[in-house]
């Protein structure tokens, strides 16, 4: 332990560019890794203090203290070796991890003073570098020098400046991951997320007027619906999409419709609601009230003792289980488990598959299950889902239910599973915490179900093409700046 304290007193006379002690300038190169230690706890601290809540720990912020530890054993061999005594390579190292500690931390201590009466700028932060940057290699001179004496002074501040450079630059050239980071949210992690951005997309032309003529545009959606065949179970989808901030949502609805007509058998029994400022004219709103009306509109249209429902709704969830509903600047209502139990009571239907693909969703679950109702959420009650964002064209659960596993099979359950194990696989490889979609079958549906899929026809894979594409800068119909 004397040891290690004189090997840190050492670096601290460097870093006040001070000559150390004959007796402490050959150092045990076990000091090196006691050294790193503390650089890591360090970079820990200071991460810590730099980030605002909320925030999570990640192991990777290693990664830069370990390249700061190897430039610093790659900087000290070669002074070794260009000085012929390989044996001082330890000494070096020791040395410069322990100076490096010292700046390392008078410099955040200083930064953080100076931040309680000064706001972070850039002219602080260019200033502070260009000091760390001097001060770096002012300390290699005083290491080198009290090393080296028999060197002369040109030889002594090109082997500074050769180590202050190998061990800067490469900080310089990228960005080490850090310890700390903020929560995810939907800007930046591409939750699906309950809160909507800032920045929404609003309805063209008058408000009022779009409001009044929603009870007729569903209506007459209703009209163009197929009636159902005697003796034969048919199916009807009803997709809705809740949020109009994001394209996503609309793409999702839109190929659910497309992939339930060409190969579910439901040609002419598919309606949309959708909340996008592109579709108000021709495409009912995601609303709870108009899904109230179309989920009449569809039990009068069916035979509810052998017809099926396939309701699929595709948006934010929030912690509190409510679906969002938003296009501004209309005040619609959010929907939660309650809500949408009672507009599918109201509409008679008993045979249904409900399909909810949001954050928070599993808490749809206990709300929506009955005996005669399949029930598919995106996520558990406490955990939210992954993939929406204006640089999204499917969510995680979307893509994966949708596009993938229903193109695979007619098993809503079997689909589920496929669905659920590339969800995980995908968070996985994104280092996601785990959404955990839930499904819960009544023990009536099961037979209805495979007697419905058993009488369809062998149809092929329906190909996803985004209505509205990602473009290369990842905002979805923004131009590139």
């Amino acid at each position: 332990m004397r040891g290690l304290l004189r090997t840190l007193g050492a670096g601290l006379l460097l870093a006040l560019l001070m000559r150390p002690p004959a007796a402490w300038r050959v150092r045990p190169a076990a000091h090196f890794w006691w050294l790193l230690l503390a650089g890591i706890g360090l970079s820990i601290v200071r991460d810590r203090l730099q980030q605002p809540e909320p925030m999570s720990f990640y192991g990777e912020g290693i990664q830069g203290d370990a390249l700061n530890a190897l430039l610093m054993l790659a900087a000290a061999a070669v002074v070794g070796a260009w000085s012929g005594q390989r044996v001082l390579t330890w000494s070096l190292a020791v040395l410069a991890s322990a100076t490096g500690l010292w700046i390392a931390a008078l410099v955040e201590a200083a930064r953080w003073a100076l931040h309680q009466y000064q706001p972070s700028n850039l002219g602080i932060e260019l200033a502070f570098t260009a000091i760390v940057c001097v001060w770096w290699l002012l300390a290699w001179l005083r290491l080198i020098a009290a090393l080296l004496p028999q060197w002369g002074w040109w030889r002594h501040a090109v082997a500074a400046l050769t180590s202050a450079s190998l061990t800067l630059v490469p900080f310089f050239l990228i960005e080490p991951a850090r310890y700390w980071y903020p929560d995810f949210d939907d800007a930046d992690a591409e939750y699906a997320d309950a809160e909507p951005e800032e920045d929404t997309r609003s309805v063209r032309g008058s408000a009022e007027q779009l409001i009044y003529r929603q009870p007729e545009m569903v209506a007459q959606a209703v009209q163009q619906l197929a009636p159902e065949i005697p003796g034969v179970s048919d199916a009807y989808l009803l997709a809705f999409g809740g949020d109009a901030n994001e394209d996503v949502f609309r793409n999702e609805v839109e190929y659910a419709q497309t992939l339930f007509a060409q190969r579910f058998g439901m040609q002419q029994r598919t309606l949309v609601l959708l909340n996008n400022p592109d579709t108000t004219e021709h495409t009912p709103l995601a609303t709870l009230s108009n899904l109230r009306l179309a989920l009449a509109g569809i039990g009068a249209r069916m035979d509810r003792r052998e017809d099926l429902l396939v309701l699929f709704m595709t948006t934010h969830g929030s912690e509190d289980h409510q679906l969002f509903v938003d296009l501004q600047p209309l005040p619609l209502d959010w929907i939660d488990p309650t809500d949408l139990r009672a507009a599918l009571d109201a509409a008679g239907i008993d045979w249904r598959v409900v399909i909810v693909a949001a954050c928070y969703s599993g808490g749809f679950v206990e709300s929506l299950a009955t005996p005669m109702s399949l029930v598919i959420t995106a996520a558990r009650a406490d955990r939210p889902s992954f993939g929406c964002g204006s640089d999204a064209e499917l969510t995680y659960f979307g893509r994966a239910f949708l596009v993938e596993a229903l193109n695979r099979t007619t098993s809503f359950p079997a689909a589920f599973e496929l669905a659920r194990e590339a969800v995980a696989q995908r968070e996985k490889d994104d280092d996601f915490e785990p959404s955990e979609p839930q499904m819960s079958m009544g023990a009536l549906i099961g037979p209805r179900l495979q007697a419905w899929s058993g009488q369809l026809t062998p149809a092929k894979e329906v190909v996803f093409v985004p209505v509205v594409p990602k473009t290369d800068c990842g905002q979805a119909k923004t131009p590139c700046p």
